[in-house]
C-alpha cells in the first residue's frame, strides 16, 4: 500500500528541497571528485621556457621509474659514438638572431631530421619555417569563430612572440593541432622581426608535414641516469635527433673551445645551478660521444666523467663561443632536461581533423585503477569520409589505455550510446602526443554523431590531460556536449559533461573550471579506402537491430547488404516496462521517477517539480 503524503506537508517539502537537491557542479566545492583522483598542474618558468608537472602540494610529478635492465626501446648494444650528420640526416645550422624562439628552431630541426630519416624530405632542400611555428603556437587563439578551438590559448603581439620564451610542450601542441610545418620560402624568418606585425589567420593551418607522435623521454622521475641515457641515444638513432633544454646563460668561458688530437670543438658544462626551471635555451641533440674527454671543458667547471651530447645550436656559425654552430654538452650537465623526440607524418596522411583543444593542456586528472576512468569527445561529422586515425595526449609515462570509436550515437550526451566500430589497446612508454591508425575505420556521413573514447585498460590507472581555466593563466573555452569524463568513484557512474566539473580547494584555493580533453579524430576521403569484403553471413533480427544477409568489410564498418529483416521491436505483454525478450528497461532515461512519464515544458514542469518531491519520499518510506 502506498503511503499518502498530506498537502499540509508541501510547505515543509519545499524547504527541504533546497537541501535535498542543491544546484552544484559534479565536483563538490569541498572535496575532490573520487577518493583516488590526483590533480596535476603544468607550470612554466618565468622566462617562458622550462615546464614541470606538479601536484596540488607543489611537488614534481612523474611516472614510475623504469626497472633498470628492462629497456624495450634499446635494441642491442649502442655504439660509443654516433653523429646523425654523417648519416645525411641533419639540416644546416640556422640563426635565431637575438629573438627568443630557440624552441621553434629546435622543434623544426627535429621534425626535419625525422622526415629525412623516413625518406619524406631531402636534406639538401628541406627548410621549414620557424617563424610560422612561433607565431601560431604563441598566438594560439584563433580569430575564426567557426574554428572548434576558438577561445583557447594565448594571444600575443609579434614583438612579444619573438622576445618571449617557449618550450617543447608549446611546440608539440601547435604541431598536433595541425599548425605548421610550412615552407621557409613562404614564411621566412624576418631580418627585422620587430617590424613584423602578424600573419594572416588563413595561414594558421598551412602545413606540408604533420606530427604523428612526440615522446618526452625523461618523463620518469629520478630515473637511473645511465638507463635514461641509453633511451635517449636510442631515440636519436631512431629519429635522427631529439630536442632538449638547458641553462645556457653561464659566462662565456664555460663555452670552452679546445683542439685535442687535431680536432677543434666547443664544450659546455656549468656548476652554477641544477634548477631545471632556470633553463633558458632549447637545442637539438644529433649525436653523442661516450669518450669525449673532460679535458675539453672549462677547468673551473669540469664534469667527473667523460661523455657528451653533440648539440646543434641555433646561434648561427659566427658566434664567438660556438663558431661552427655545434657544441658538446656533458652528460652530467645538471639542467639538461625535457628530452623530446618527434615523429613526422605527411600532411596528406589525412584531410580533416576533428578537435576542440587549441592549446597545450596545463591540467590533468590522475585516476587509480579502481576508478575505471575514461575520457571522450563527441563530434558531428561535417563531411563524408572515413575515421582513420585518433590523436590523444598523455602526461605520464608507461600508460596503457584502450581507444574506442562509436558511431551513430543515440544520445549525444552518452559517448557509448552508439555502435562500437573498433577498439584497440595502446601502450605509451613516454608522455607526449600520440596518434594511432585504427584497425577498423568508421564510415562517416555529414551529420553523423560519433565519439572517441580513451579509457584506462583493465587493472591500470590513467592520467587525463584536460583544459582548465585558472586565474591569470591560459584561457580556454568549451561548449556543453563536447568533452566527457567517467569514473566509478562518481556515485552515478555515468558520463559527466566536462564543463559541469569544477572545484575550489585545490592549488592554494584557486577556482578553476574544466573545458575540453585533447582527443582528436582524423579522417580520410572515401577514395582512400578500398573495401575488403568477407564471406556472406546472415544475422538474426533482434528487438532493436535488423537482421541482415550481407558481407562485411574487415577494414571498416561498411556492410554490403543483400537482404534485410526488420527489427522485431520490444515486447511488454505484462506491462512491467521491461522487454519480455531482451530484458531491457523500456522506461525512458529522462522519465519521471514518480509517474514514469516524460514531462514537457510549461505547467508540466511544475508537475514534474512536485513529482520529484513525491518520488523522494516514496523511496524514503519504502526503506
Amino acid at each position: 500500500m502506498k503511503k499518502h503524503v498530506p498537502h499540509a506537508m508541501l510547505g515543509v517539502l519545499l524547504c527541504l528541497l533546497v537541501l535535498l537537491f542543491p544546484a552544484t557542479s559534479a565536483f563538490s566545492a569541498e572535496e575532490a571528485p573520487g577518493k583516488t583522483i590526483g590533480f596535476y598542474r603544468l607550470i612554466t618558468a618565468d622566462n617562458g621556457f622550462a615546464t614541470q608537472w606538479i601536484d596540488a602540494d607543489g611537488n614534481p610529478v612523474a611516472a614510475d621509474v623504469p626497472v633498470r635492465g628492462t629497456l624495450p626501446r634499446v635494441k642491442g648494444r649502442l655504439p660509443a659514438s654516433y653523429d646523425s650528420r654523417t648519416q645525411g640526416l641533419v639540416t644546416s645550422v640556422k640563426d635565431q638572431d637575438t629573438a627568443g624562439i630557440c624552441w621553434a628552431f629546435s622543434a623544426v630541426s627535429a621534425m626535419e631530421t625525422d622526415a629525412i630519416r623516413q625518406g619524406l624530405a631531402d636534406v639538401n632542400t628541406v627548410d621549414w619555417s620557424e617563424a610560422h611555428l612561433a607565431w601560431f603556437a604563441a598566438n594560439s587563439r584563433t580569430t575564426d569563430k567557426n574554428d572548434p578551438t576558438y577561445g583557447d590559448g594565448t594571444k600575443s603581439t609579434f614583438r612579444q612572440i619573438y622576445n618571449e620564451g617557449g618550450n617543447a610542450y608549446m611546440a608539440v601542441a601547435a604541431l598536433a593541432r595541425g599548425t605548421s610545418m610550412a615552407e621557409e620560402t613562404d614564411f621566412p624568418f624576418p631580418g627585422d622581426y620587430h617590424g613584423k606585425k602578424s600573419y594572416n589567420e588563413s595561414d594558421r593551418y598551412v602545413s606540408v608535414m604533420h606530427l604523428a607522435e612526440s615522446e618526452t623521454i625523461d618523463c620518469f622521475e629520478d630515473a637511473d641516469p645511465e638507463a635514461l641515457r641509453e633511451e635517449i641515444k636510442q631515440a636519436i638513432m631512431e629519429h635522427g635527433s631529439v630536442t632538449a633544454m638547458f641553462y645556457s646563460f653561464a659566462p662565456n668561458e664555460y663555452y670552452n673551445t679546445t683542439t685535442i688530437d687535431g680536432v677543434t670543438s666547443t664544450a659546455y658544462y656549468q656548476n652554477l645551478t641544477d634548477n631545471i626551471l632556470r633553463c633558458d635555451h632549447m637545442i637539438t641533440i644529433v649525436g653523442w660521444d661516450d669518450n669525449y674527454s673532460t679535458d675539453h671543458f672549462f677547468k673551473k667547471a669540469r664534469p667527473q666523467n667523460n661523455g657528451a651530447w653533440l648539440v646543434k645550436n641555433s646561434w648561427g656559425t659566427e658566434v664567438e663561443i660556438v663558431t661552427d654552430g655545434y657544441v658538446y654538452i656533458s652528460y652530467e650537465e645538471p639542467t639538461l632536461s625535457d628530452f623530446t623526440a618527434y615523429t613526422a607524418l605527411p600532411a596528406d596522411a589525412y584531410n580533416k581533423t576533428y578537435q576542440y583543444d587549441g592549446f597545450a593542456c596545463a591540467f590533468a586528472l590522475d585516476f587509480a585503477p579502481e576508478d575505471h576512468a575514461a575520457a571522450a569527445n563527441v563530434f558531428t561529422a561535417s563531411e563524408t569520409g572515413y575515421l582513420d586515425r585518433v590523436g590523444y595526449s598523455t602526461m605520464i609515462g608507461d600508460q596503457t589505455a584502450v581507444i574506442e570509436v562509436y558511431n551513430h550515437l543515440k544520445n549525444a550526451a552518452d559517448p557509448e550510446s552508439g555502435k562500437l566500430v573498433c577498439s584497440v589497446e595502446v601502450n605509451d612508454r613516454y608522455s607526449g602526443y600520440h596518434s594511432v591508425v585504427l584497425p577498423k575505420k568508421a564510415y562517416l556521413q555529414a551529420g553523423d554523431v560519433f565519439s572517441v573514447v580513451v579509457r584506462a585498460a583493465e587493472g591500470k590507472g590513467i592520467a587525463v590531460p584536460i583544459e582548465a581555466n585558472l586565474p591569470l593563466e591560459r584561457i580556454y573555452s568549451a561548449q556543453a556536449g563536447q568533452s566527457f569524463l567517467k569514473w566509478e568513484e562518481d556515485s552515478s557512474s555515468e558520463w559527466l559533461d566536462a564543463t559541469t566539473c569544477g572545484n575550489r580547494n585545490i592549488f592554494a584555493g584557486a577556482v578553476y573550471s574544466l573545458c575540453n580533453v585533447p582527443i582528436k579524430a582524423m579522417t580520410v576521403p572515401t577514395s582512400a579506402h578500398t573495401h575488403a569484403w568477407g564471406d556472406v553471413t546472415t544475422t538474426a533480427p533482434t528487438c532493436t537491430d535488423d537482421g541482415l544477409t550481407a558481407r562485411f568489410c574487415s577494414g571498416c564498418d561498411a556492410a554490403d547488404v543483400q537482404s534485410r529483416v526488420p527489427a522485431a521491436g520490444h515486447s511488454d505483454a505484462n506491462g512491467d516496462q521491461v522487454c519480455d525478450v531482451c530484458g531491457v528497461s523500456l522506461v525512458p532515461p529522462d522519465a519521471c521517477a514518480y509517474c514514469g512519464k516524460v514531462h514537457g515544458g510549461g505547467f508540466d514542469r511544475i508537475v514534474a517539480f512536485f513529482h520529484r518531491i513525491l518520488a523522494f519520499f516514496q523511496n524514503l518510506f519504502r526503506r
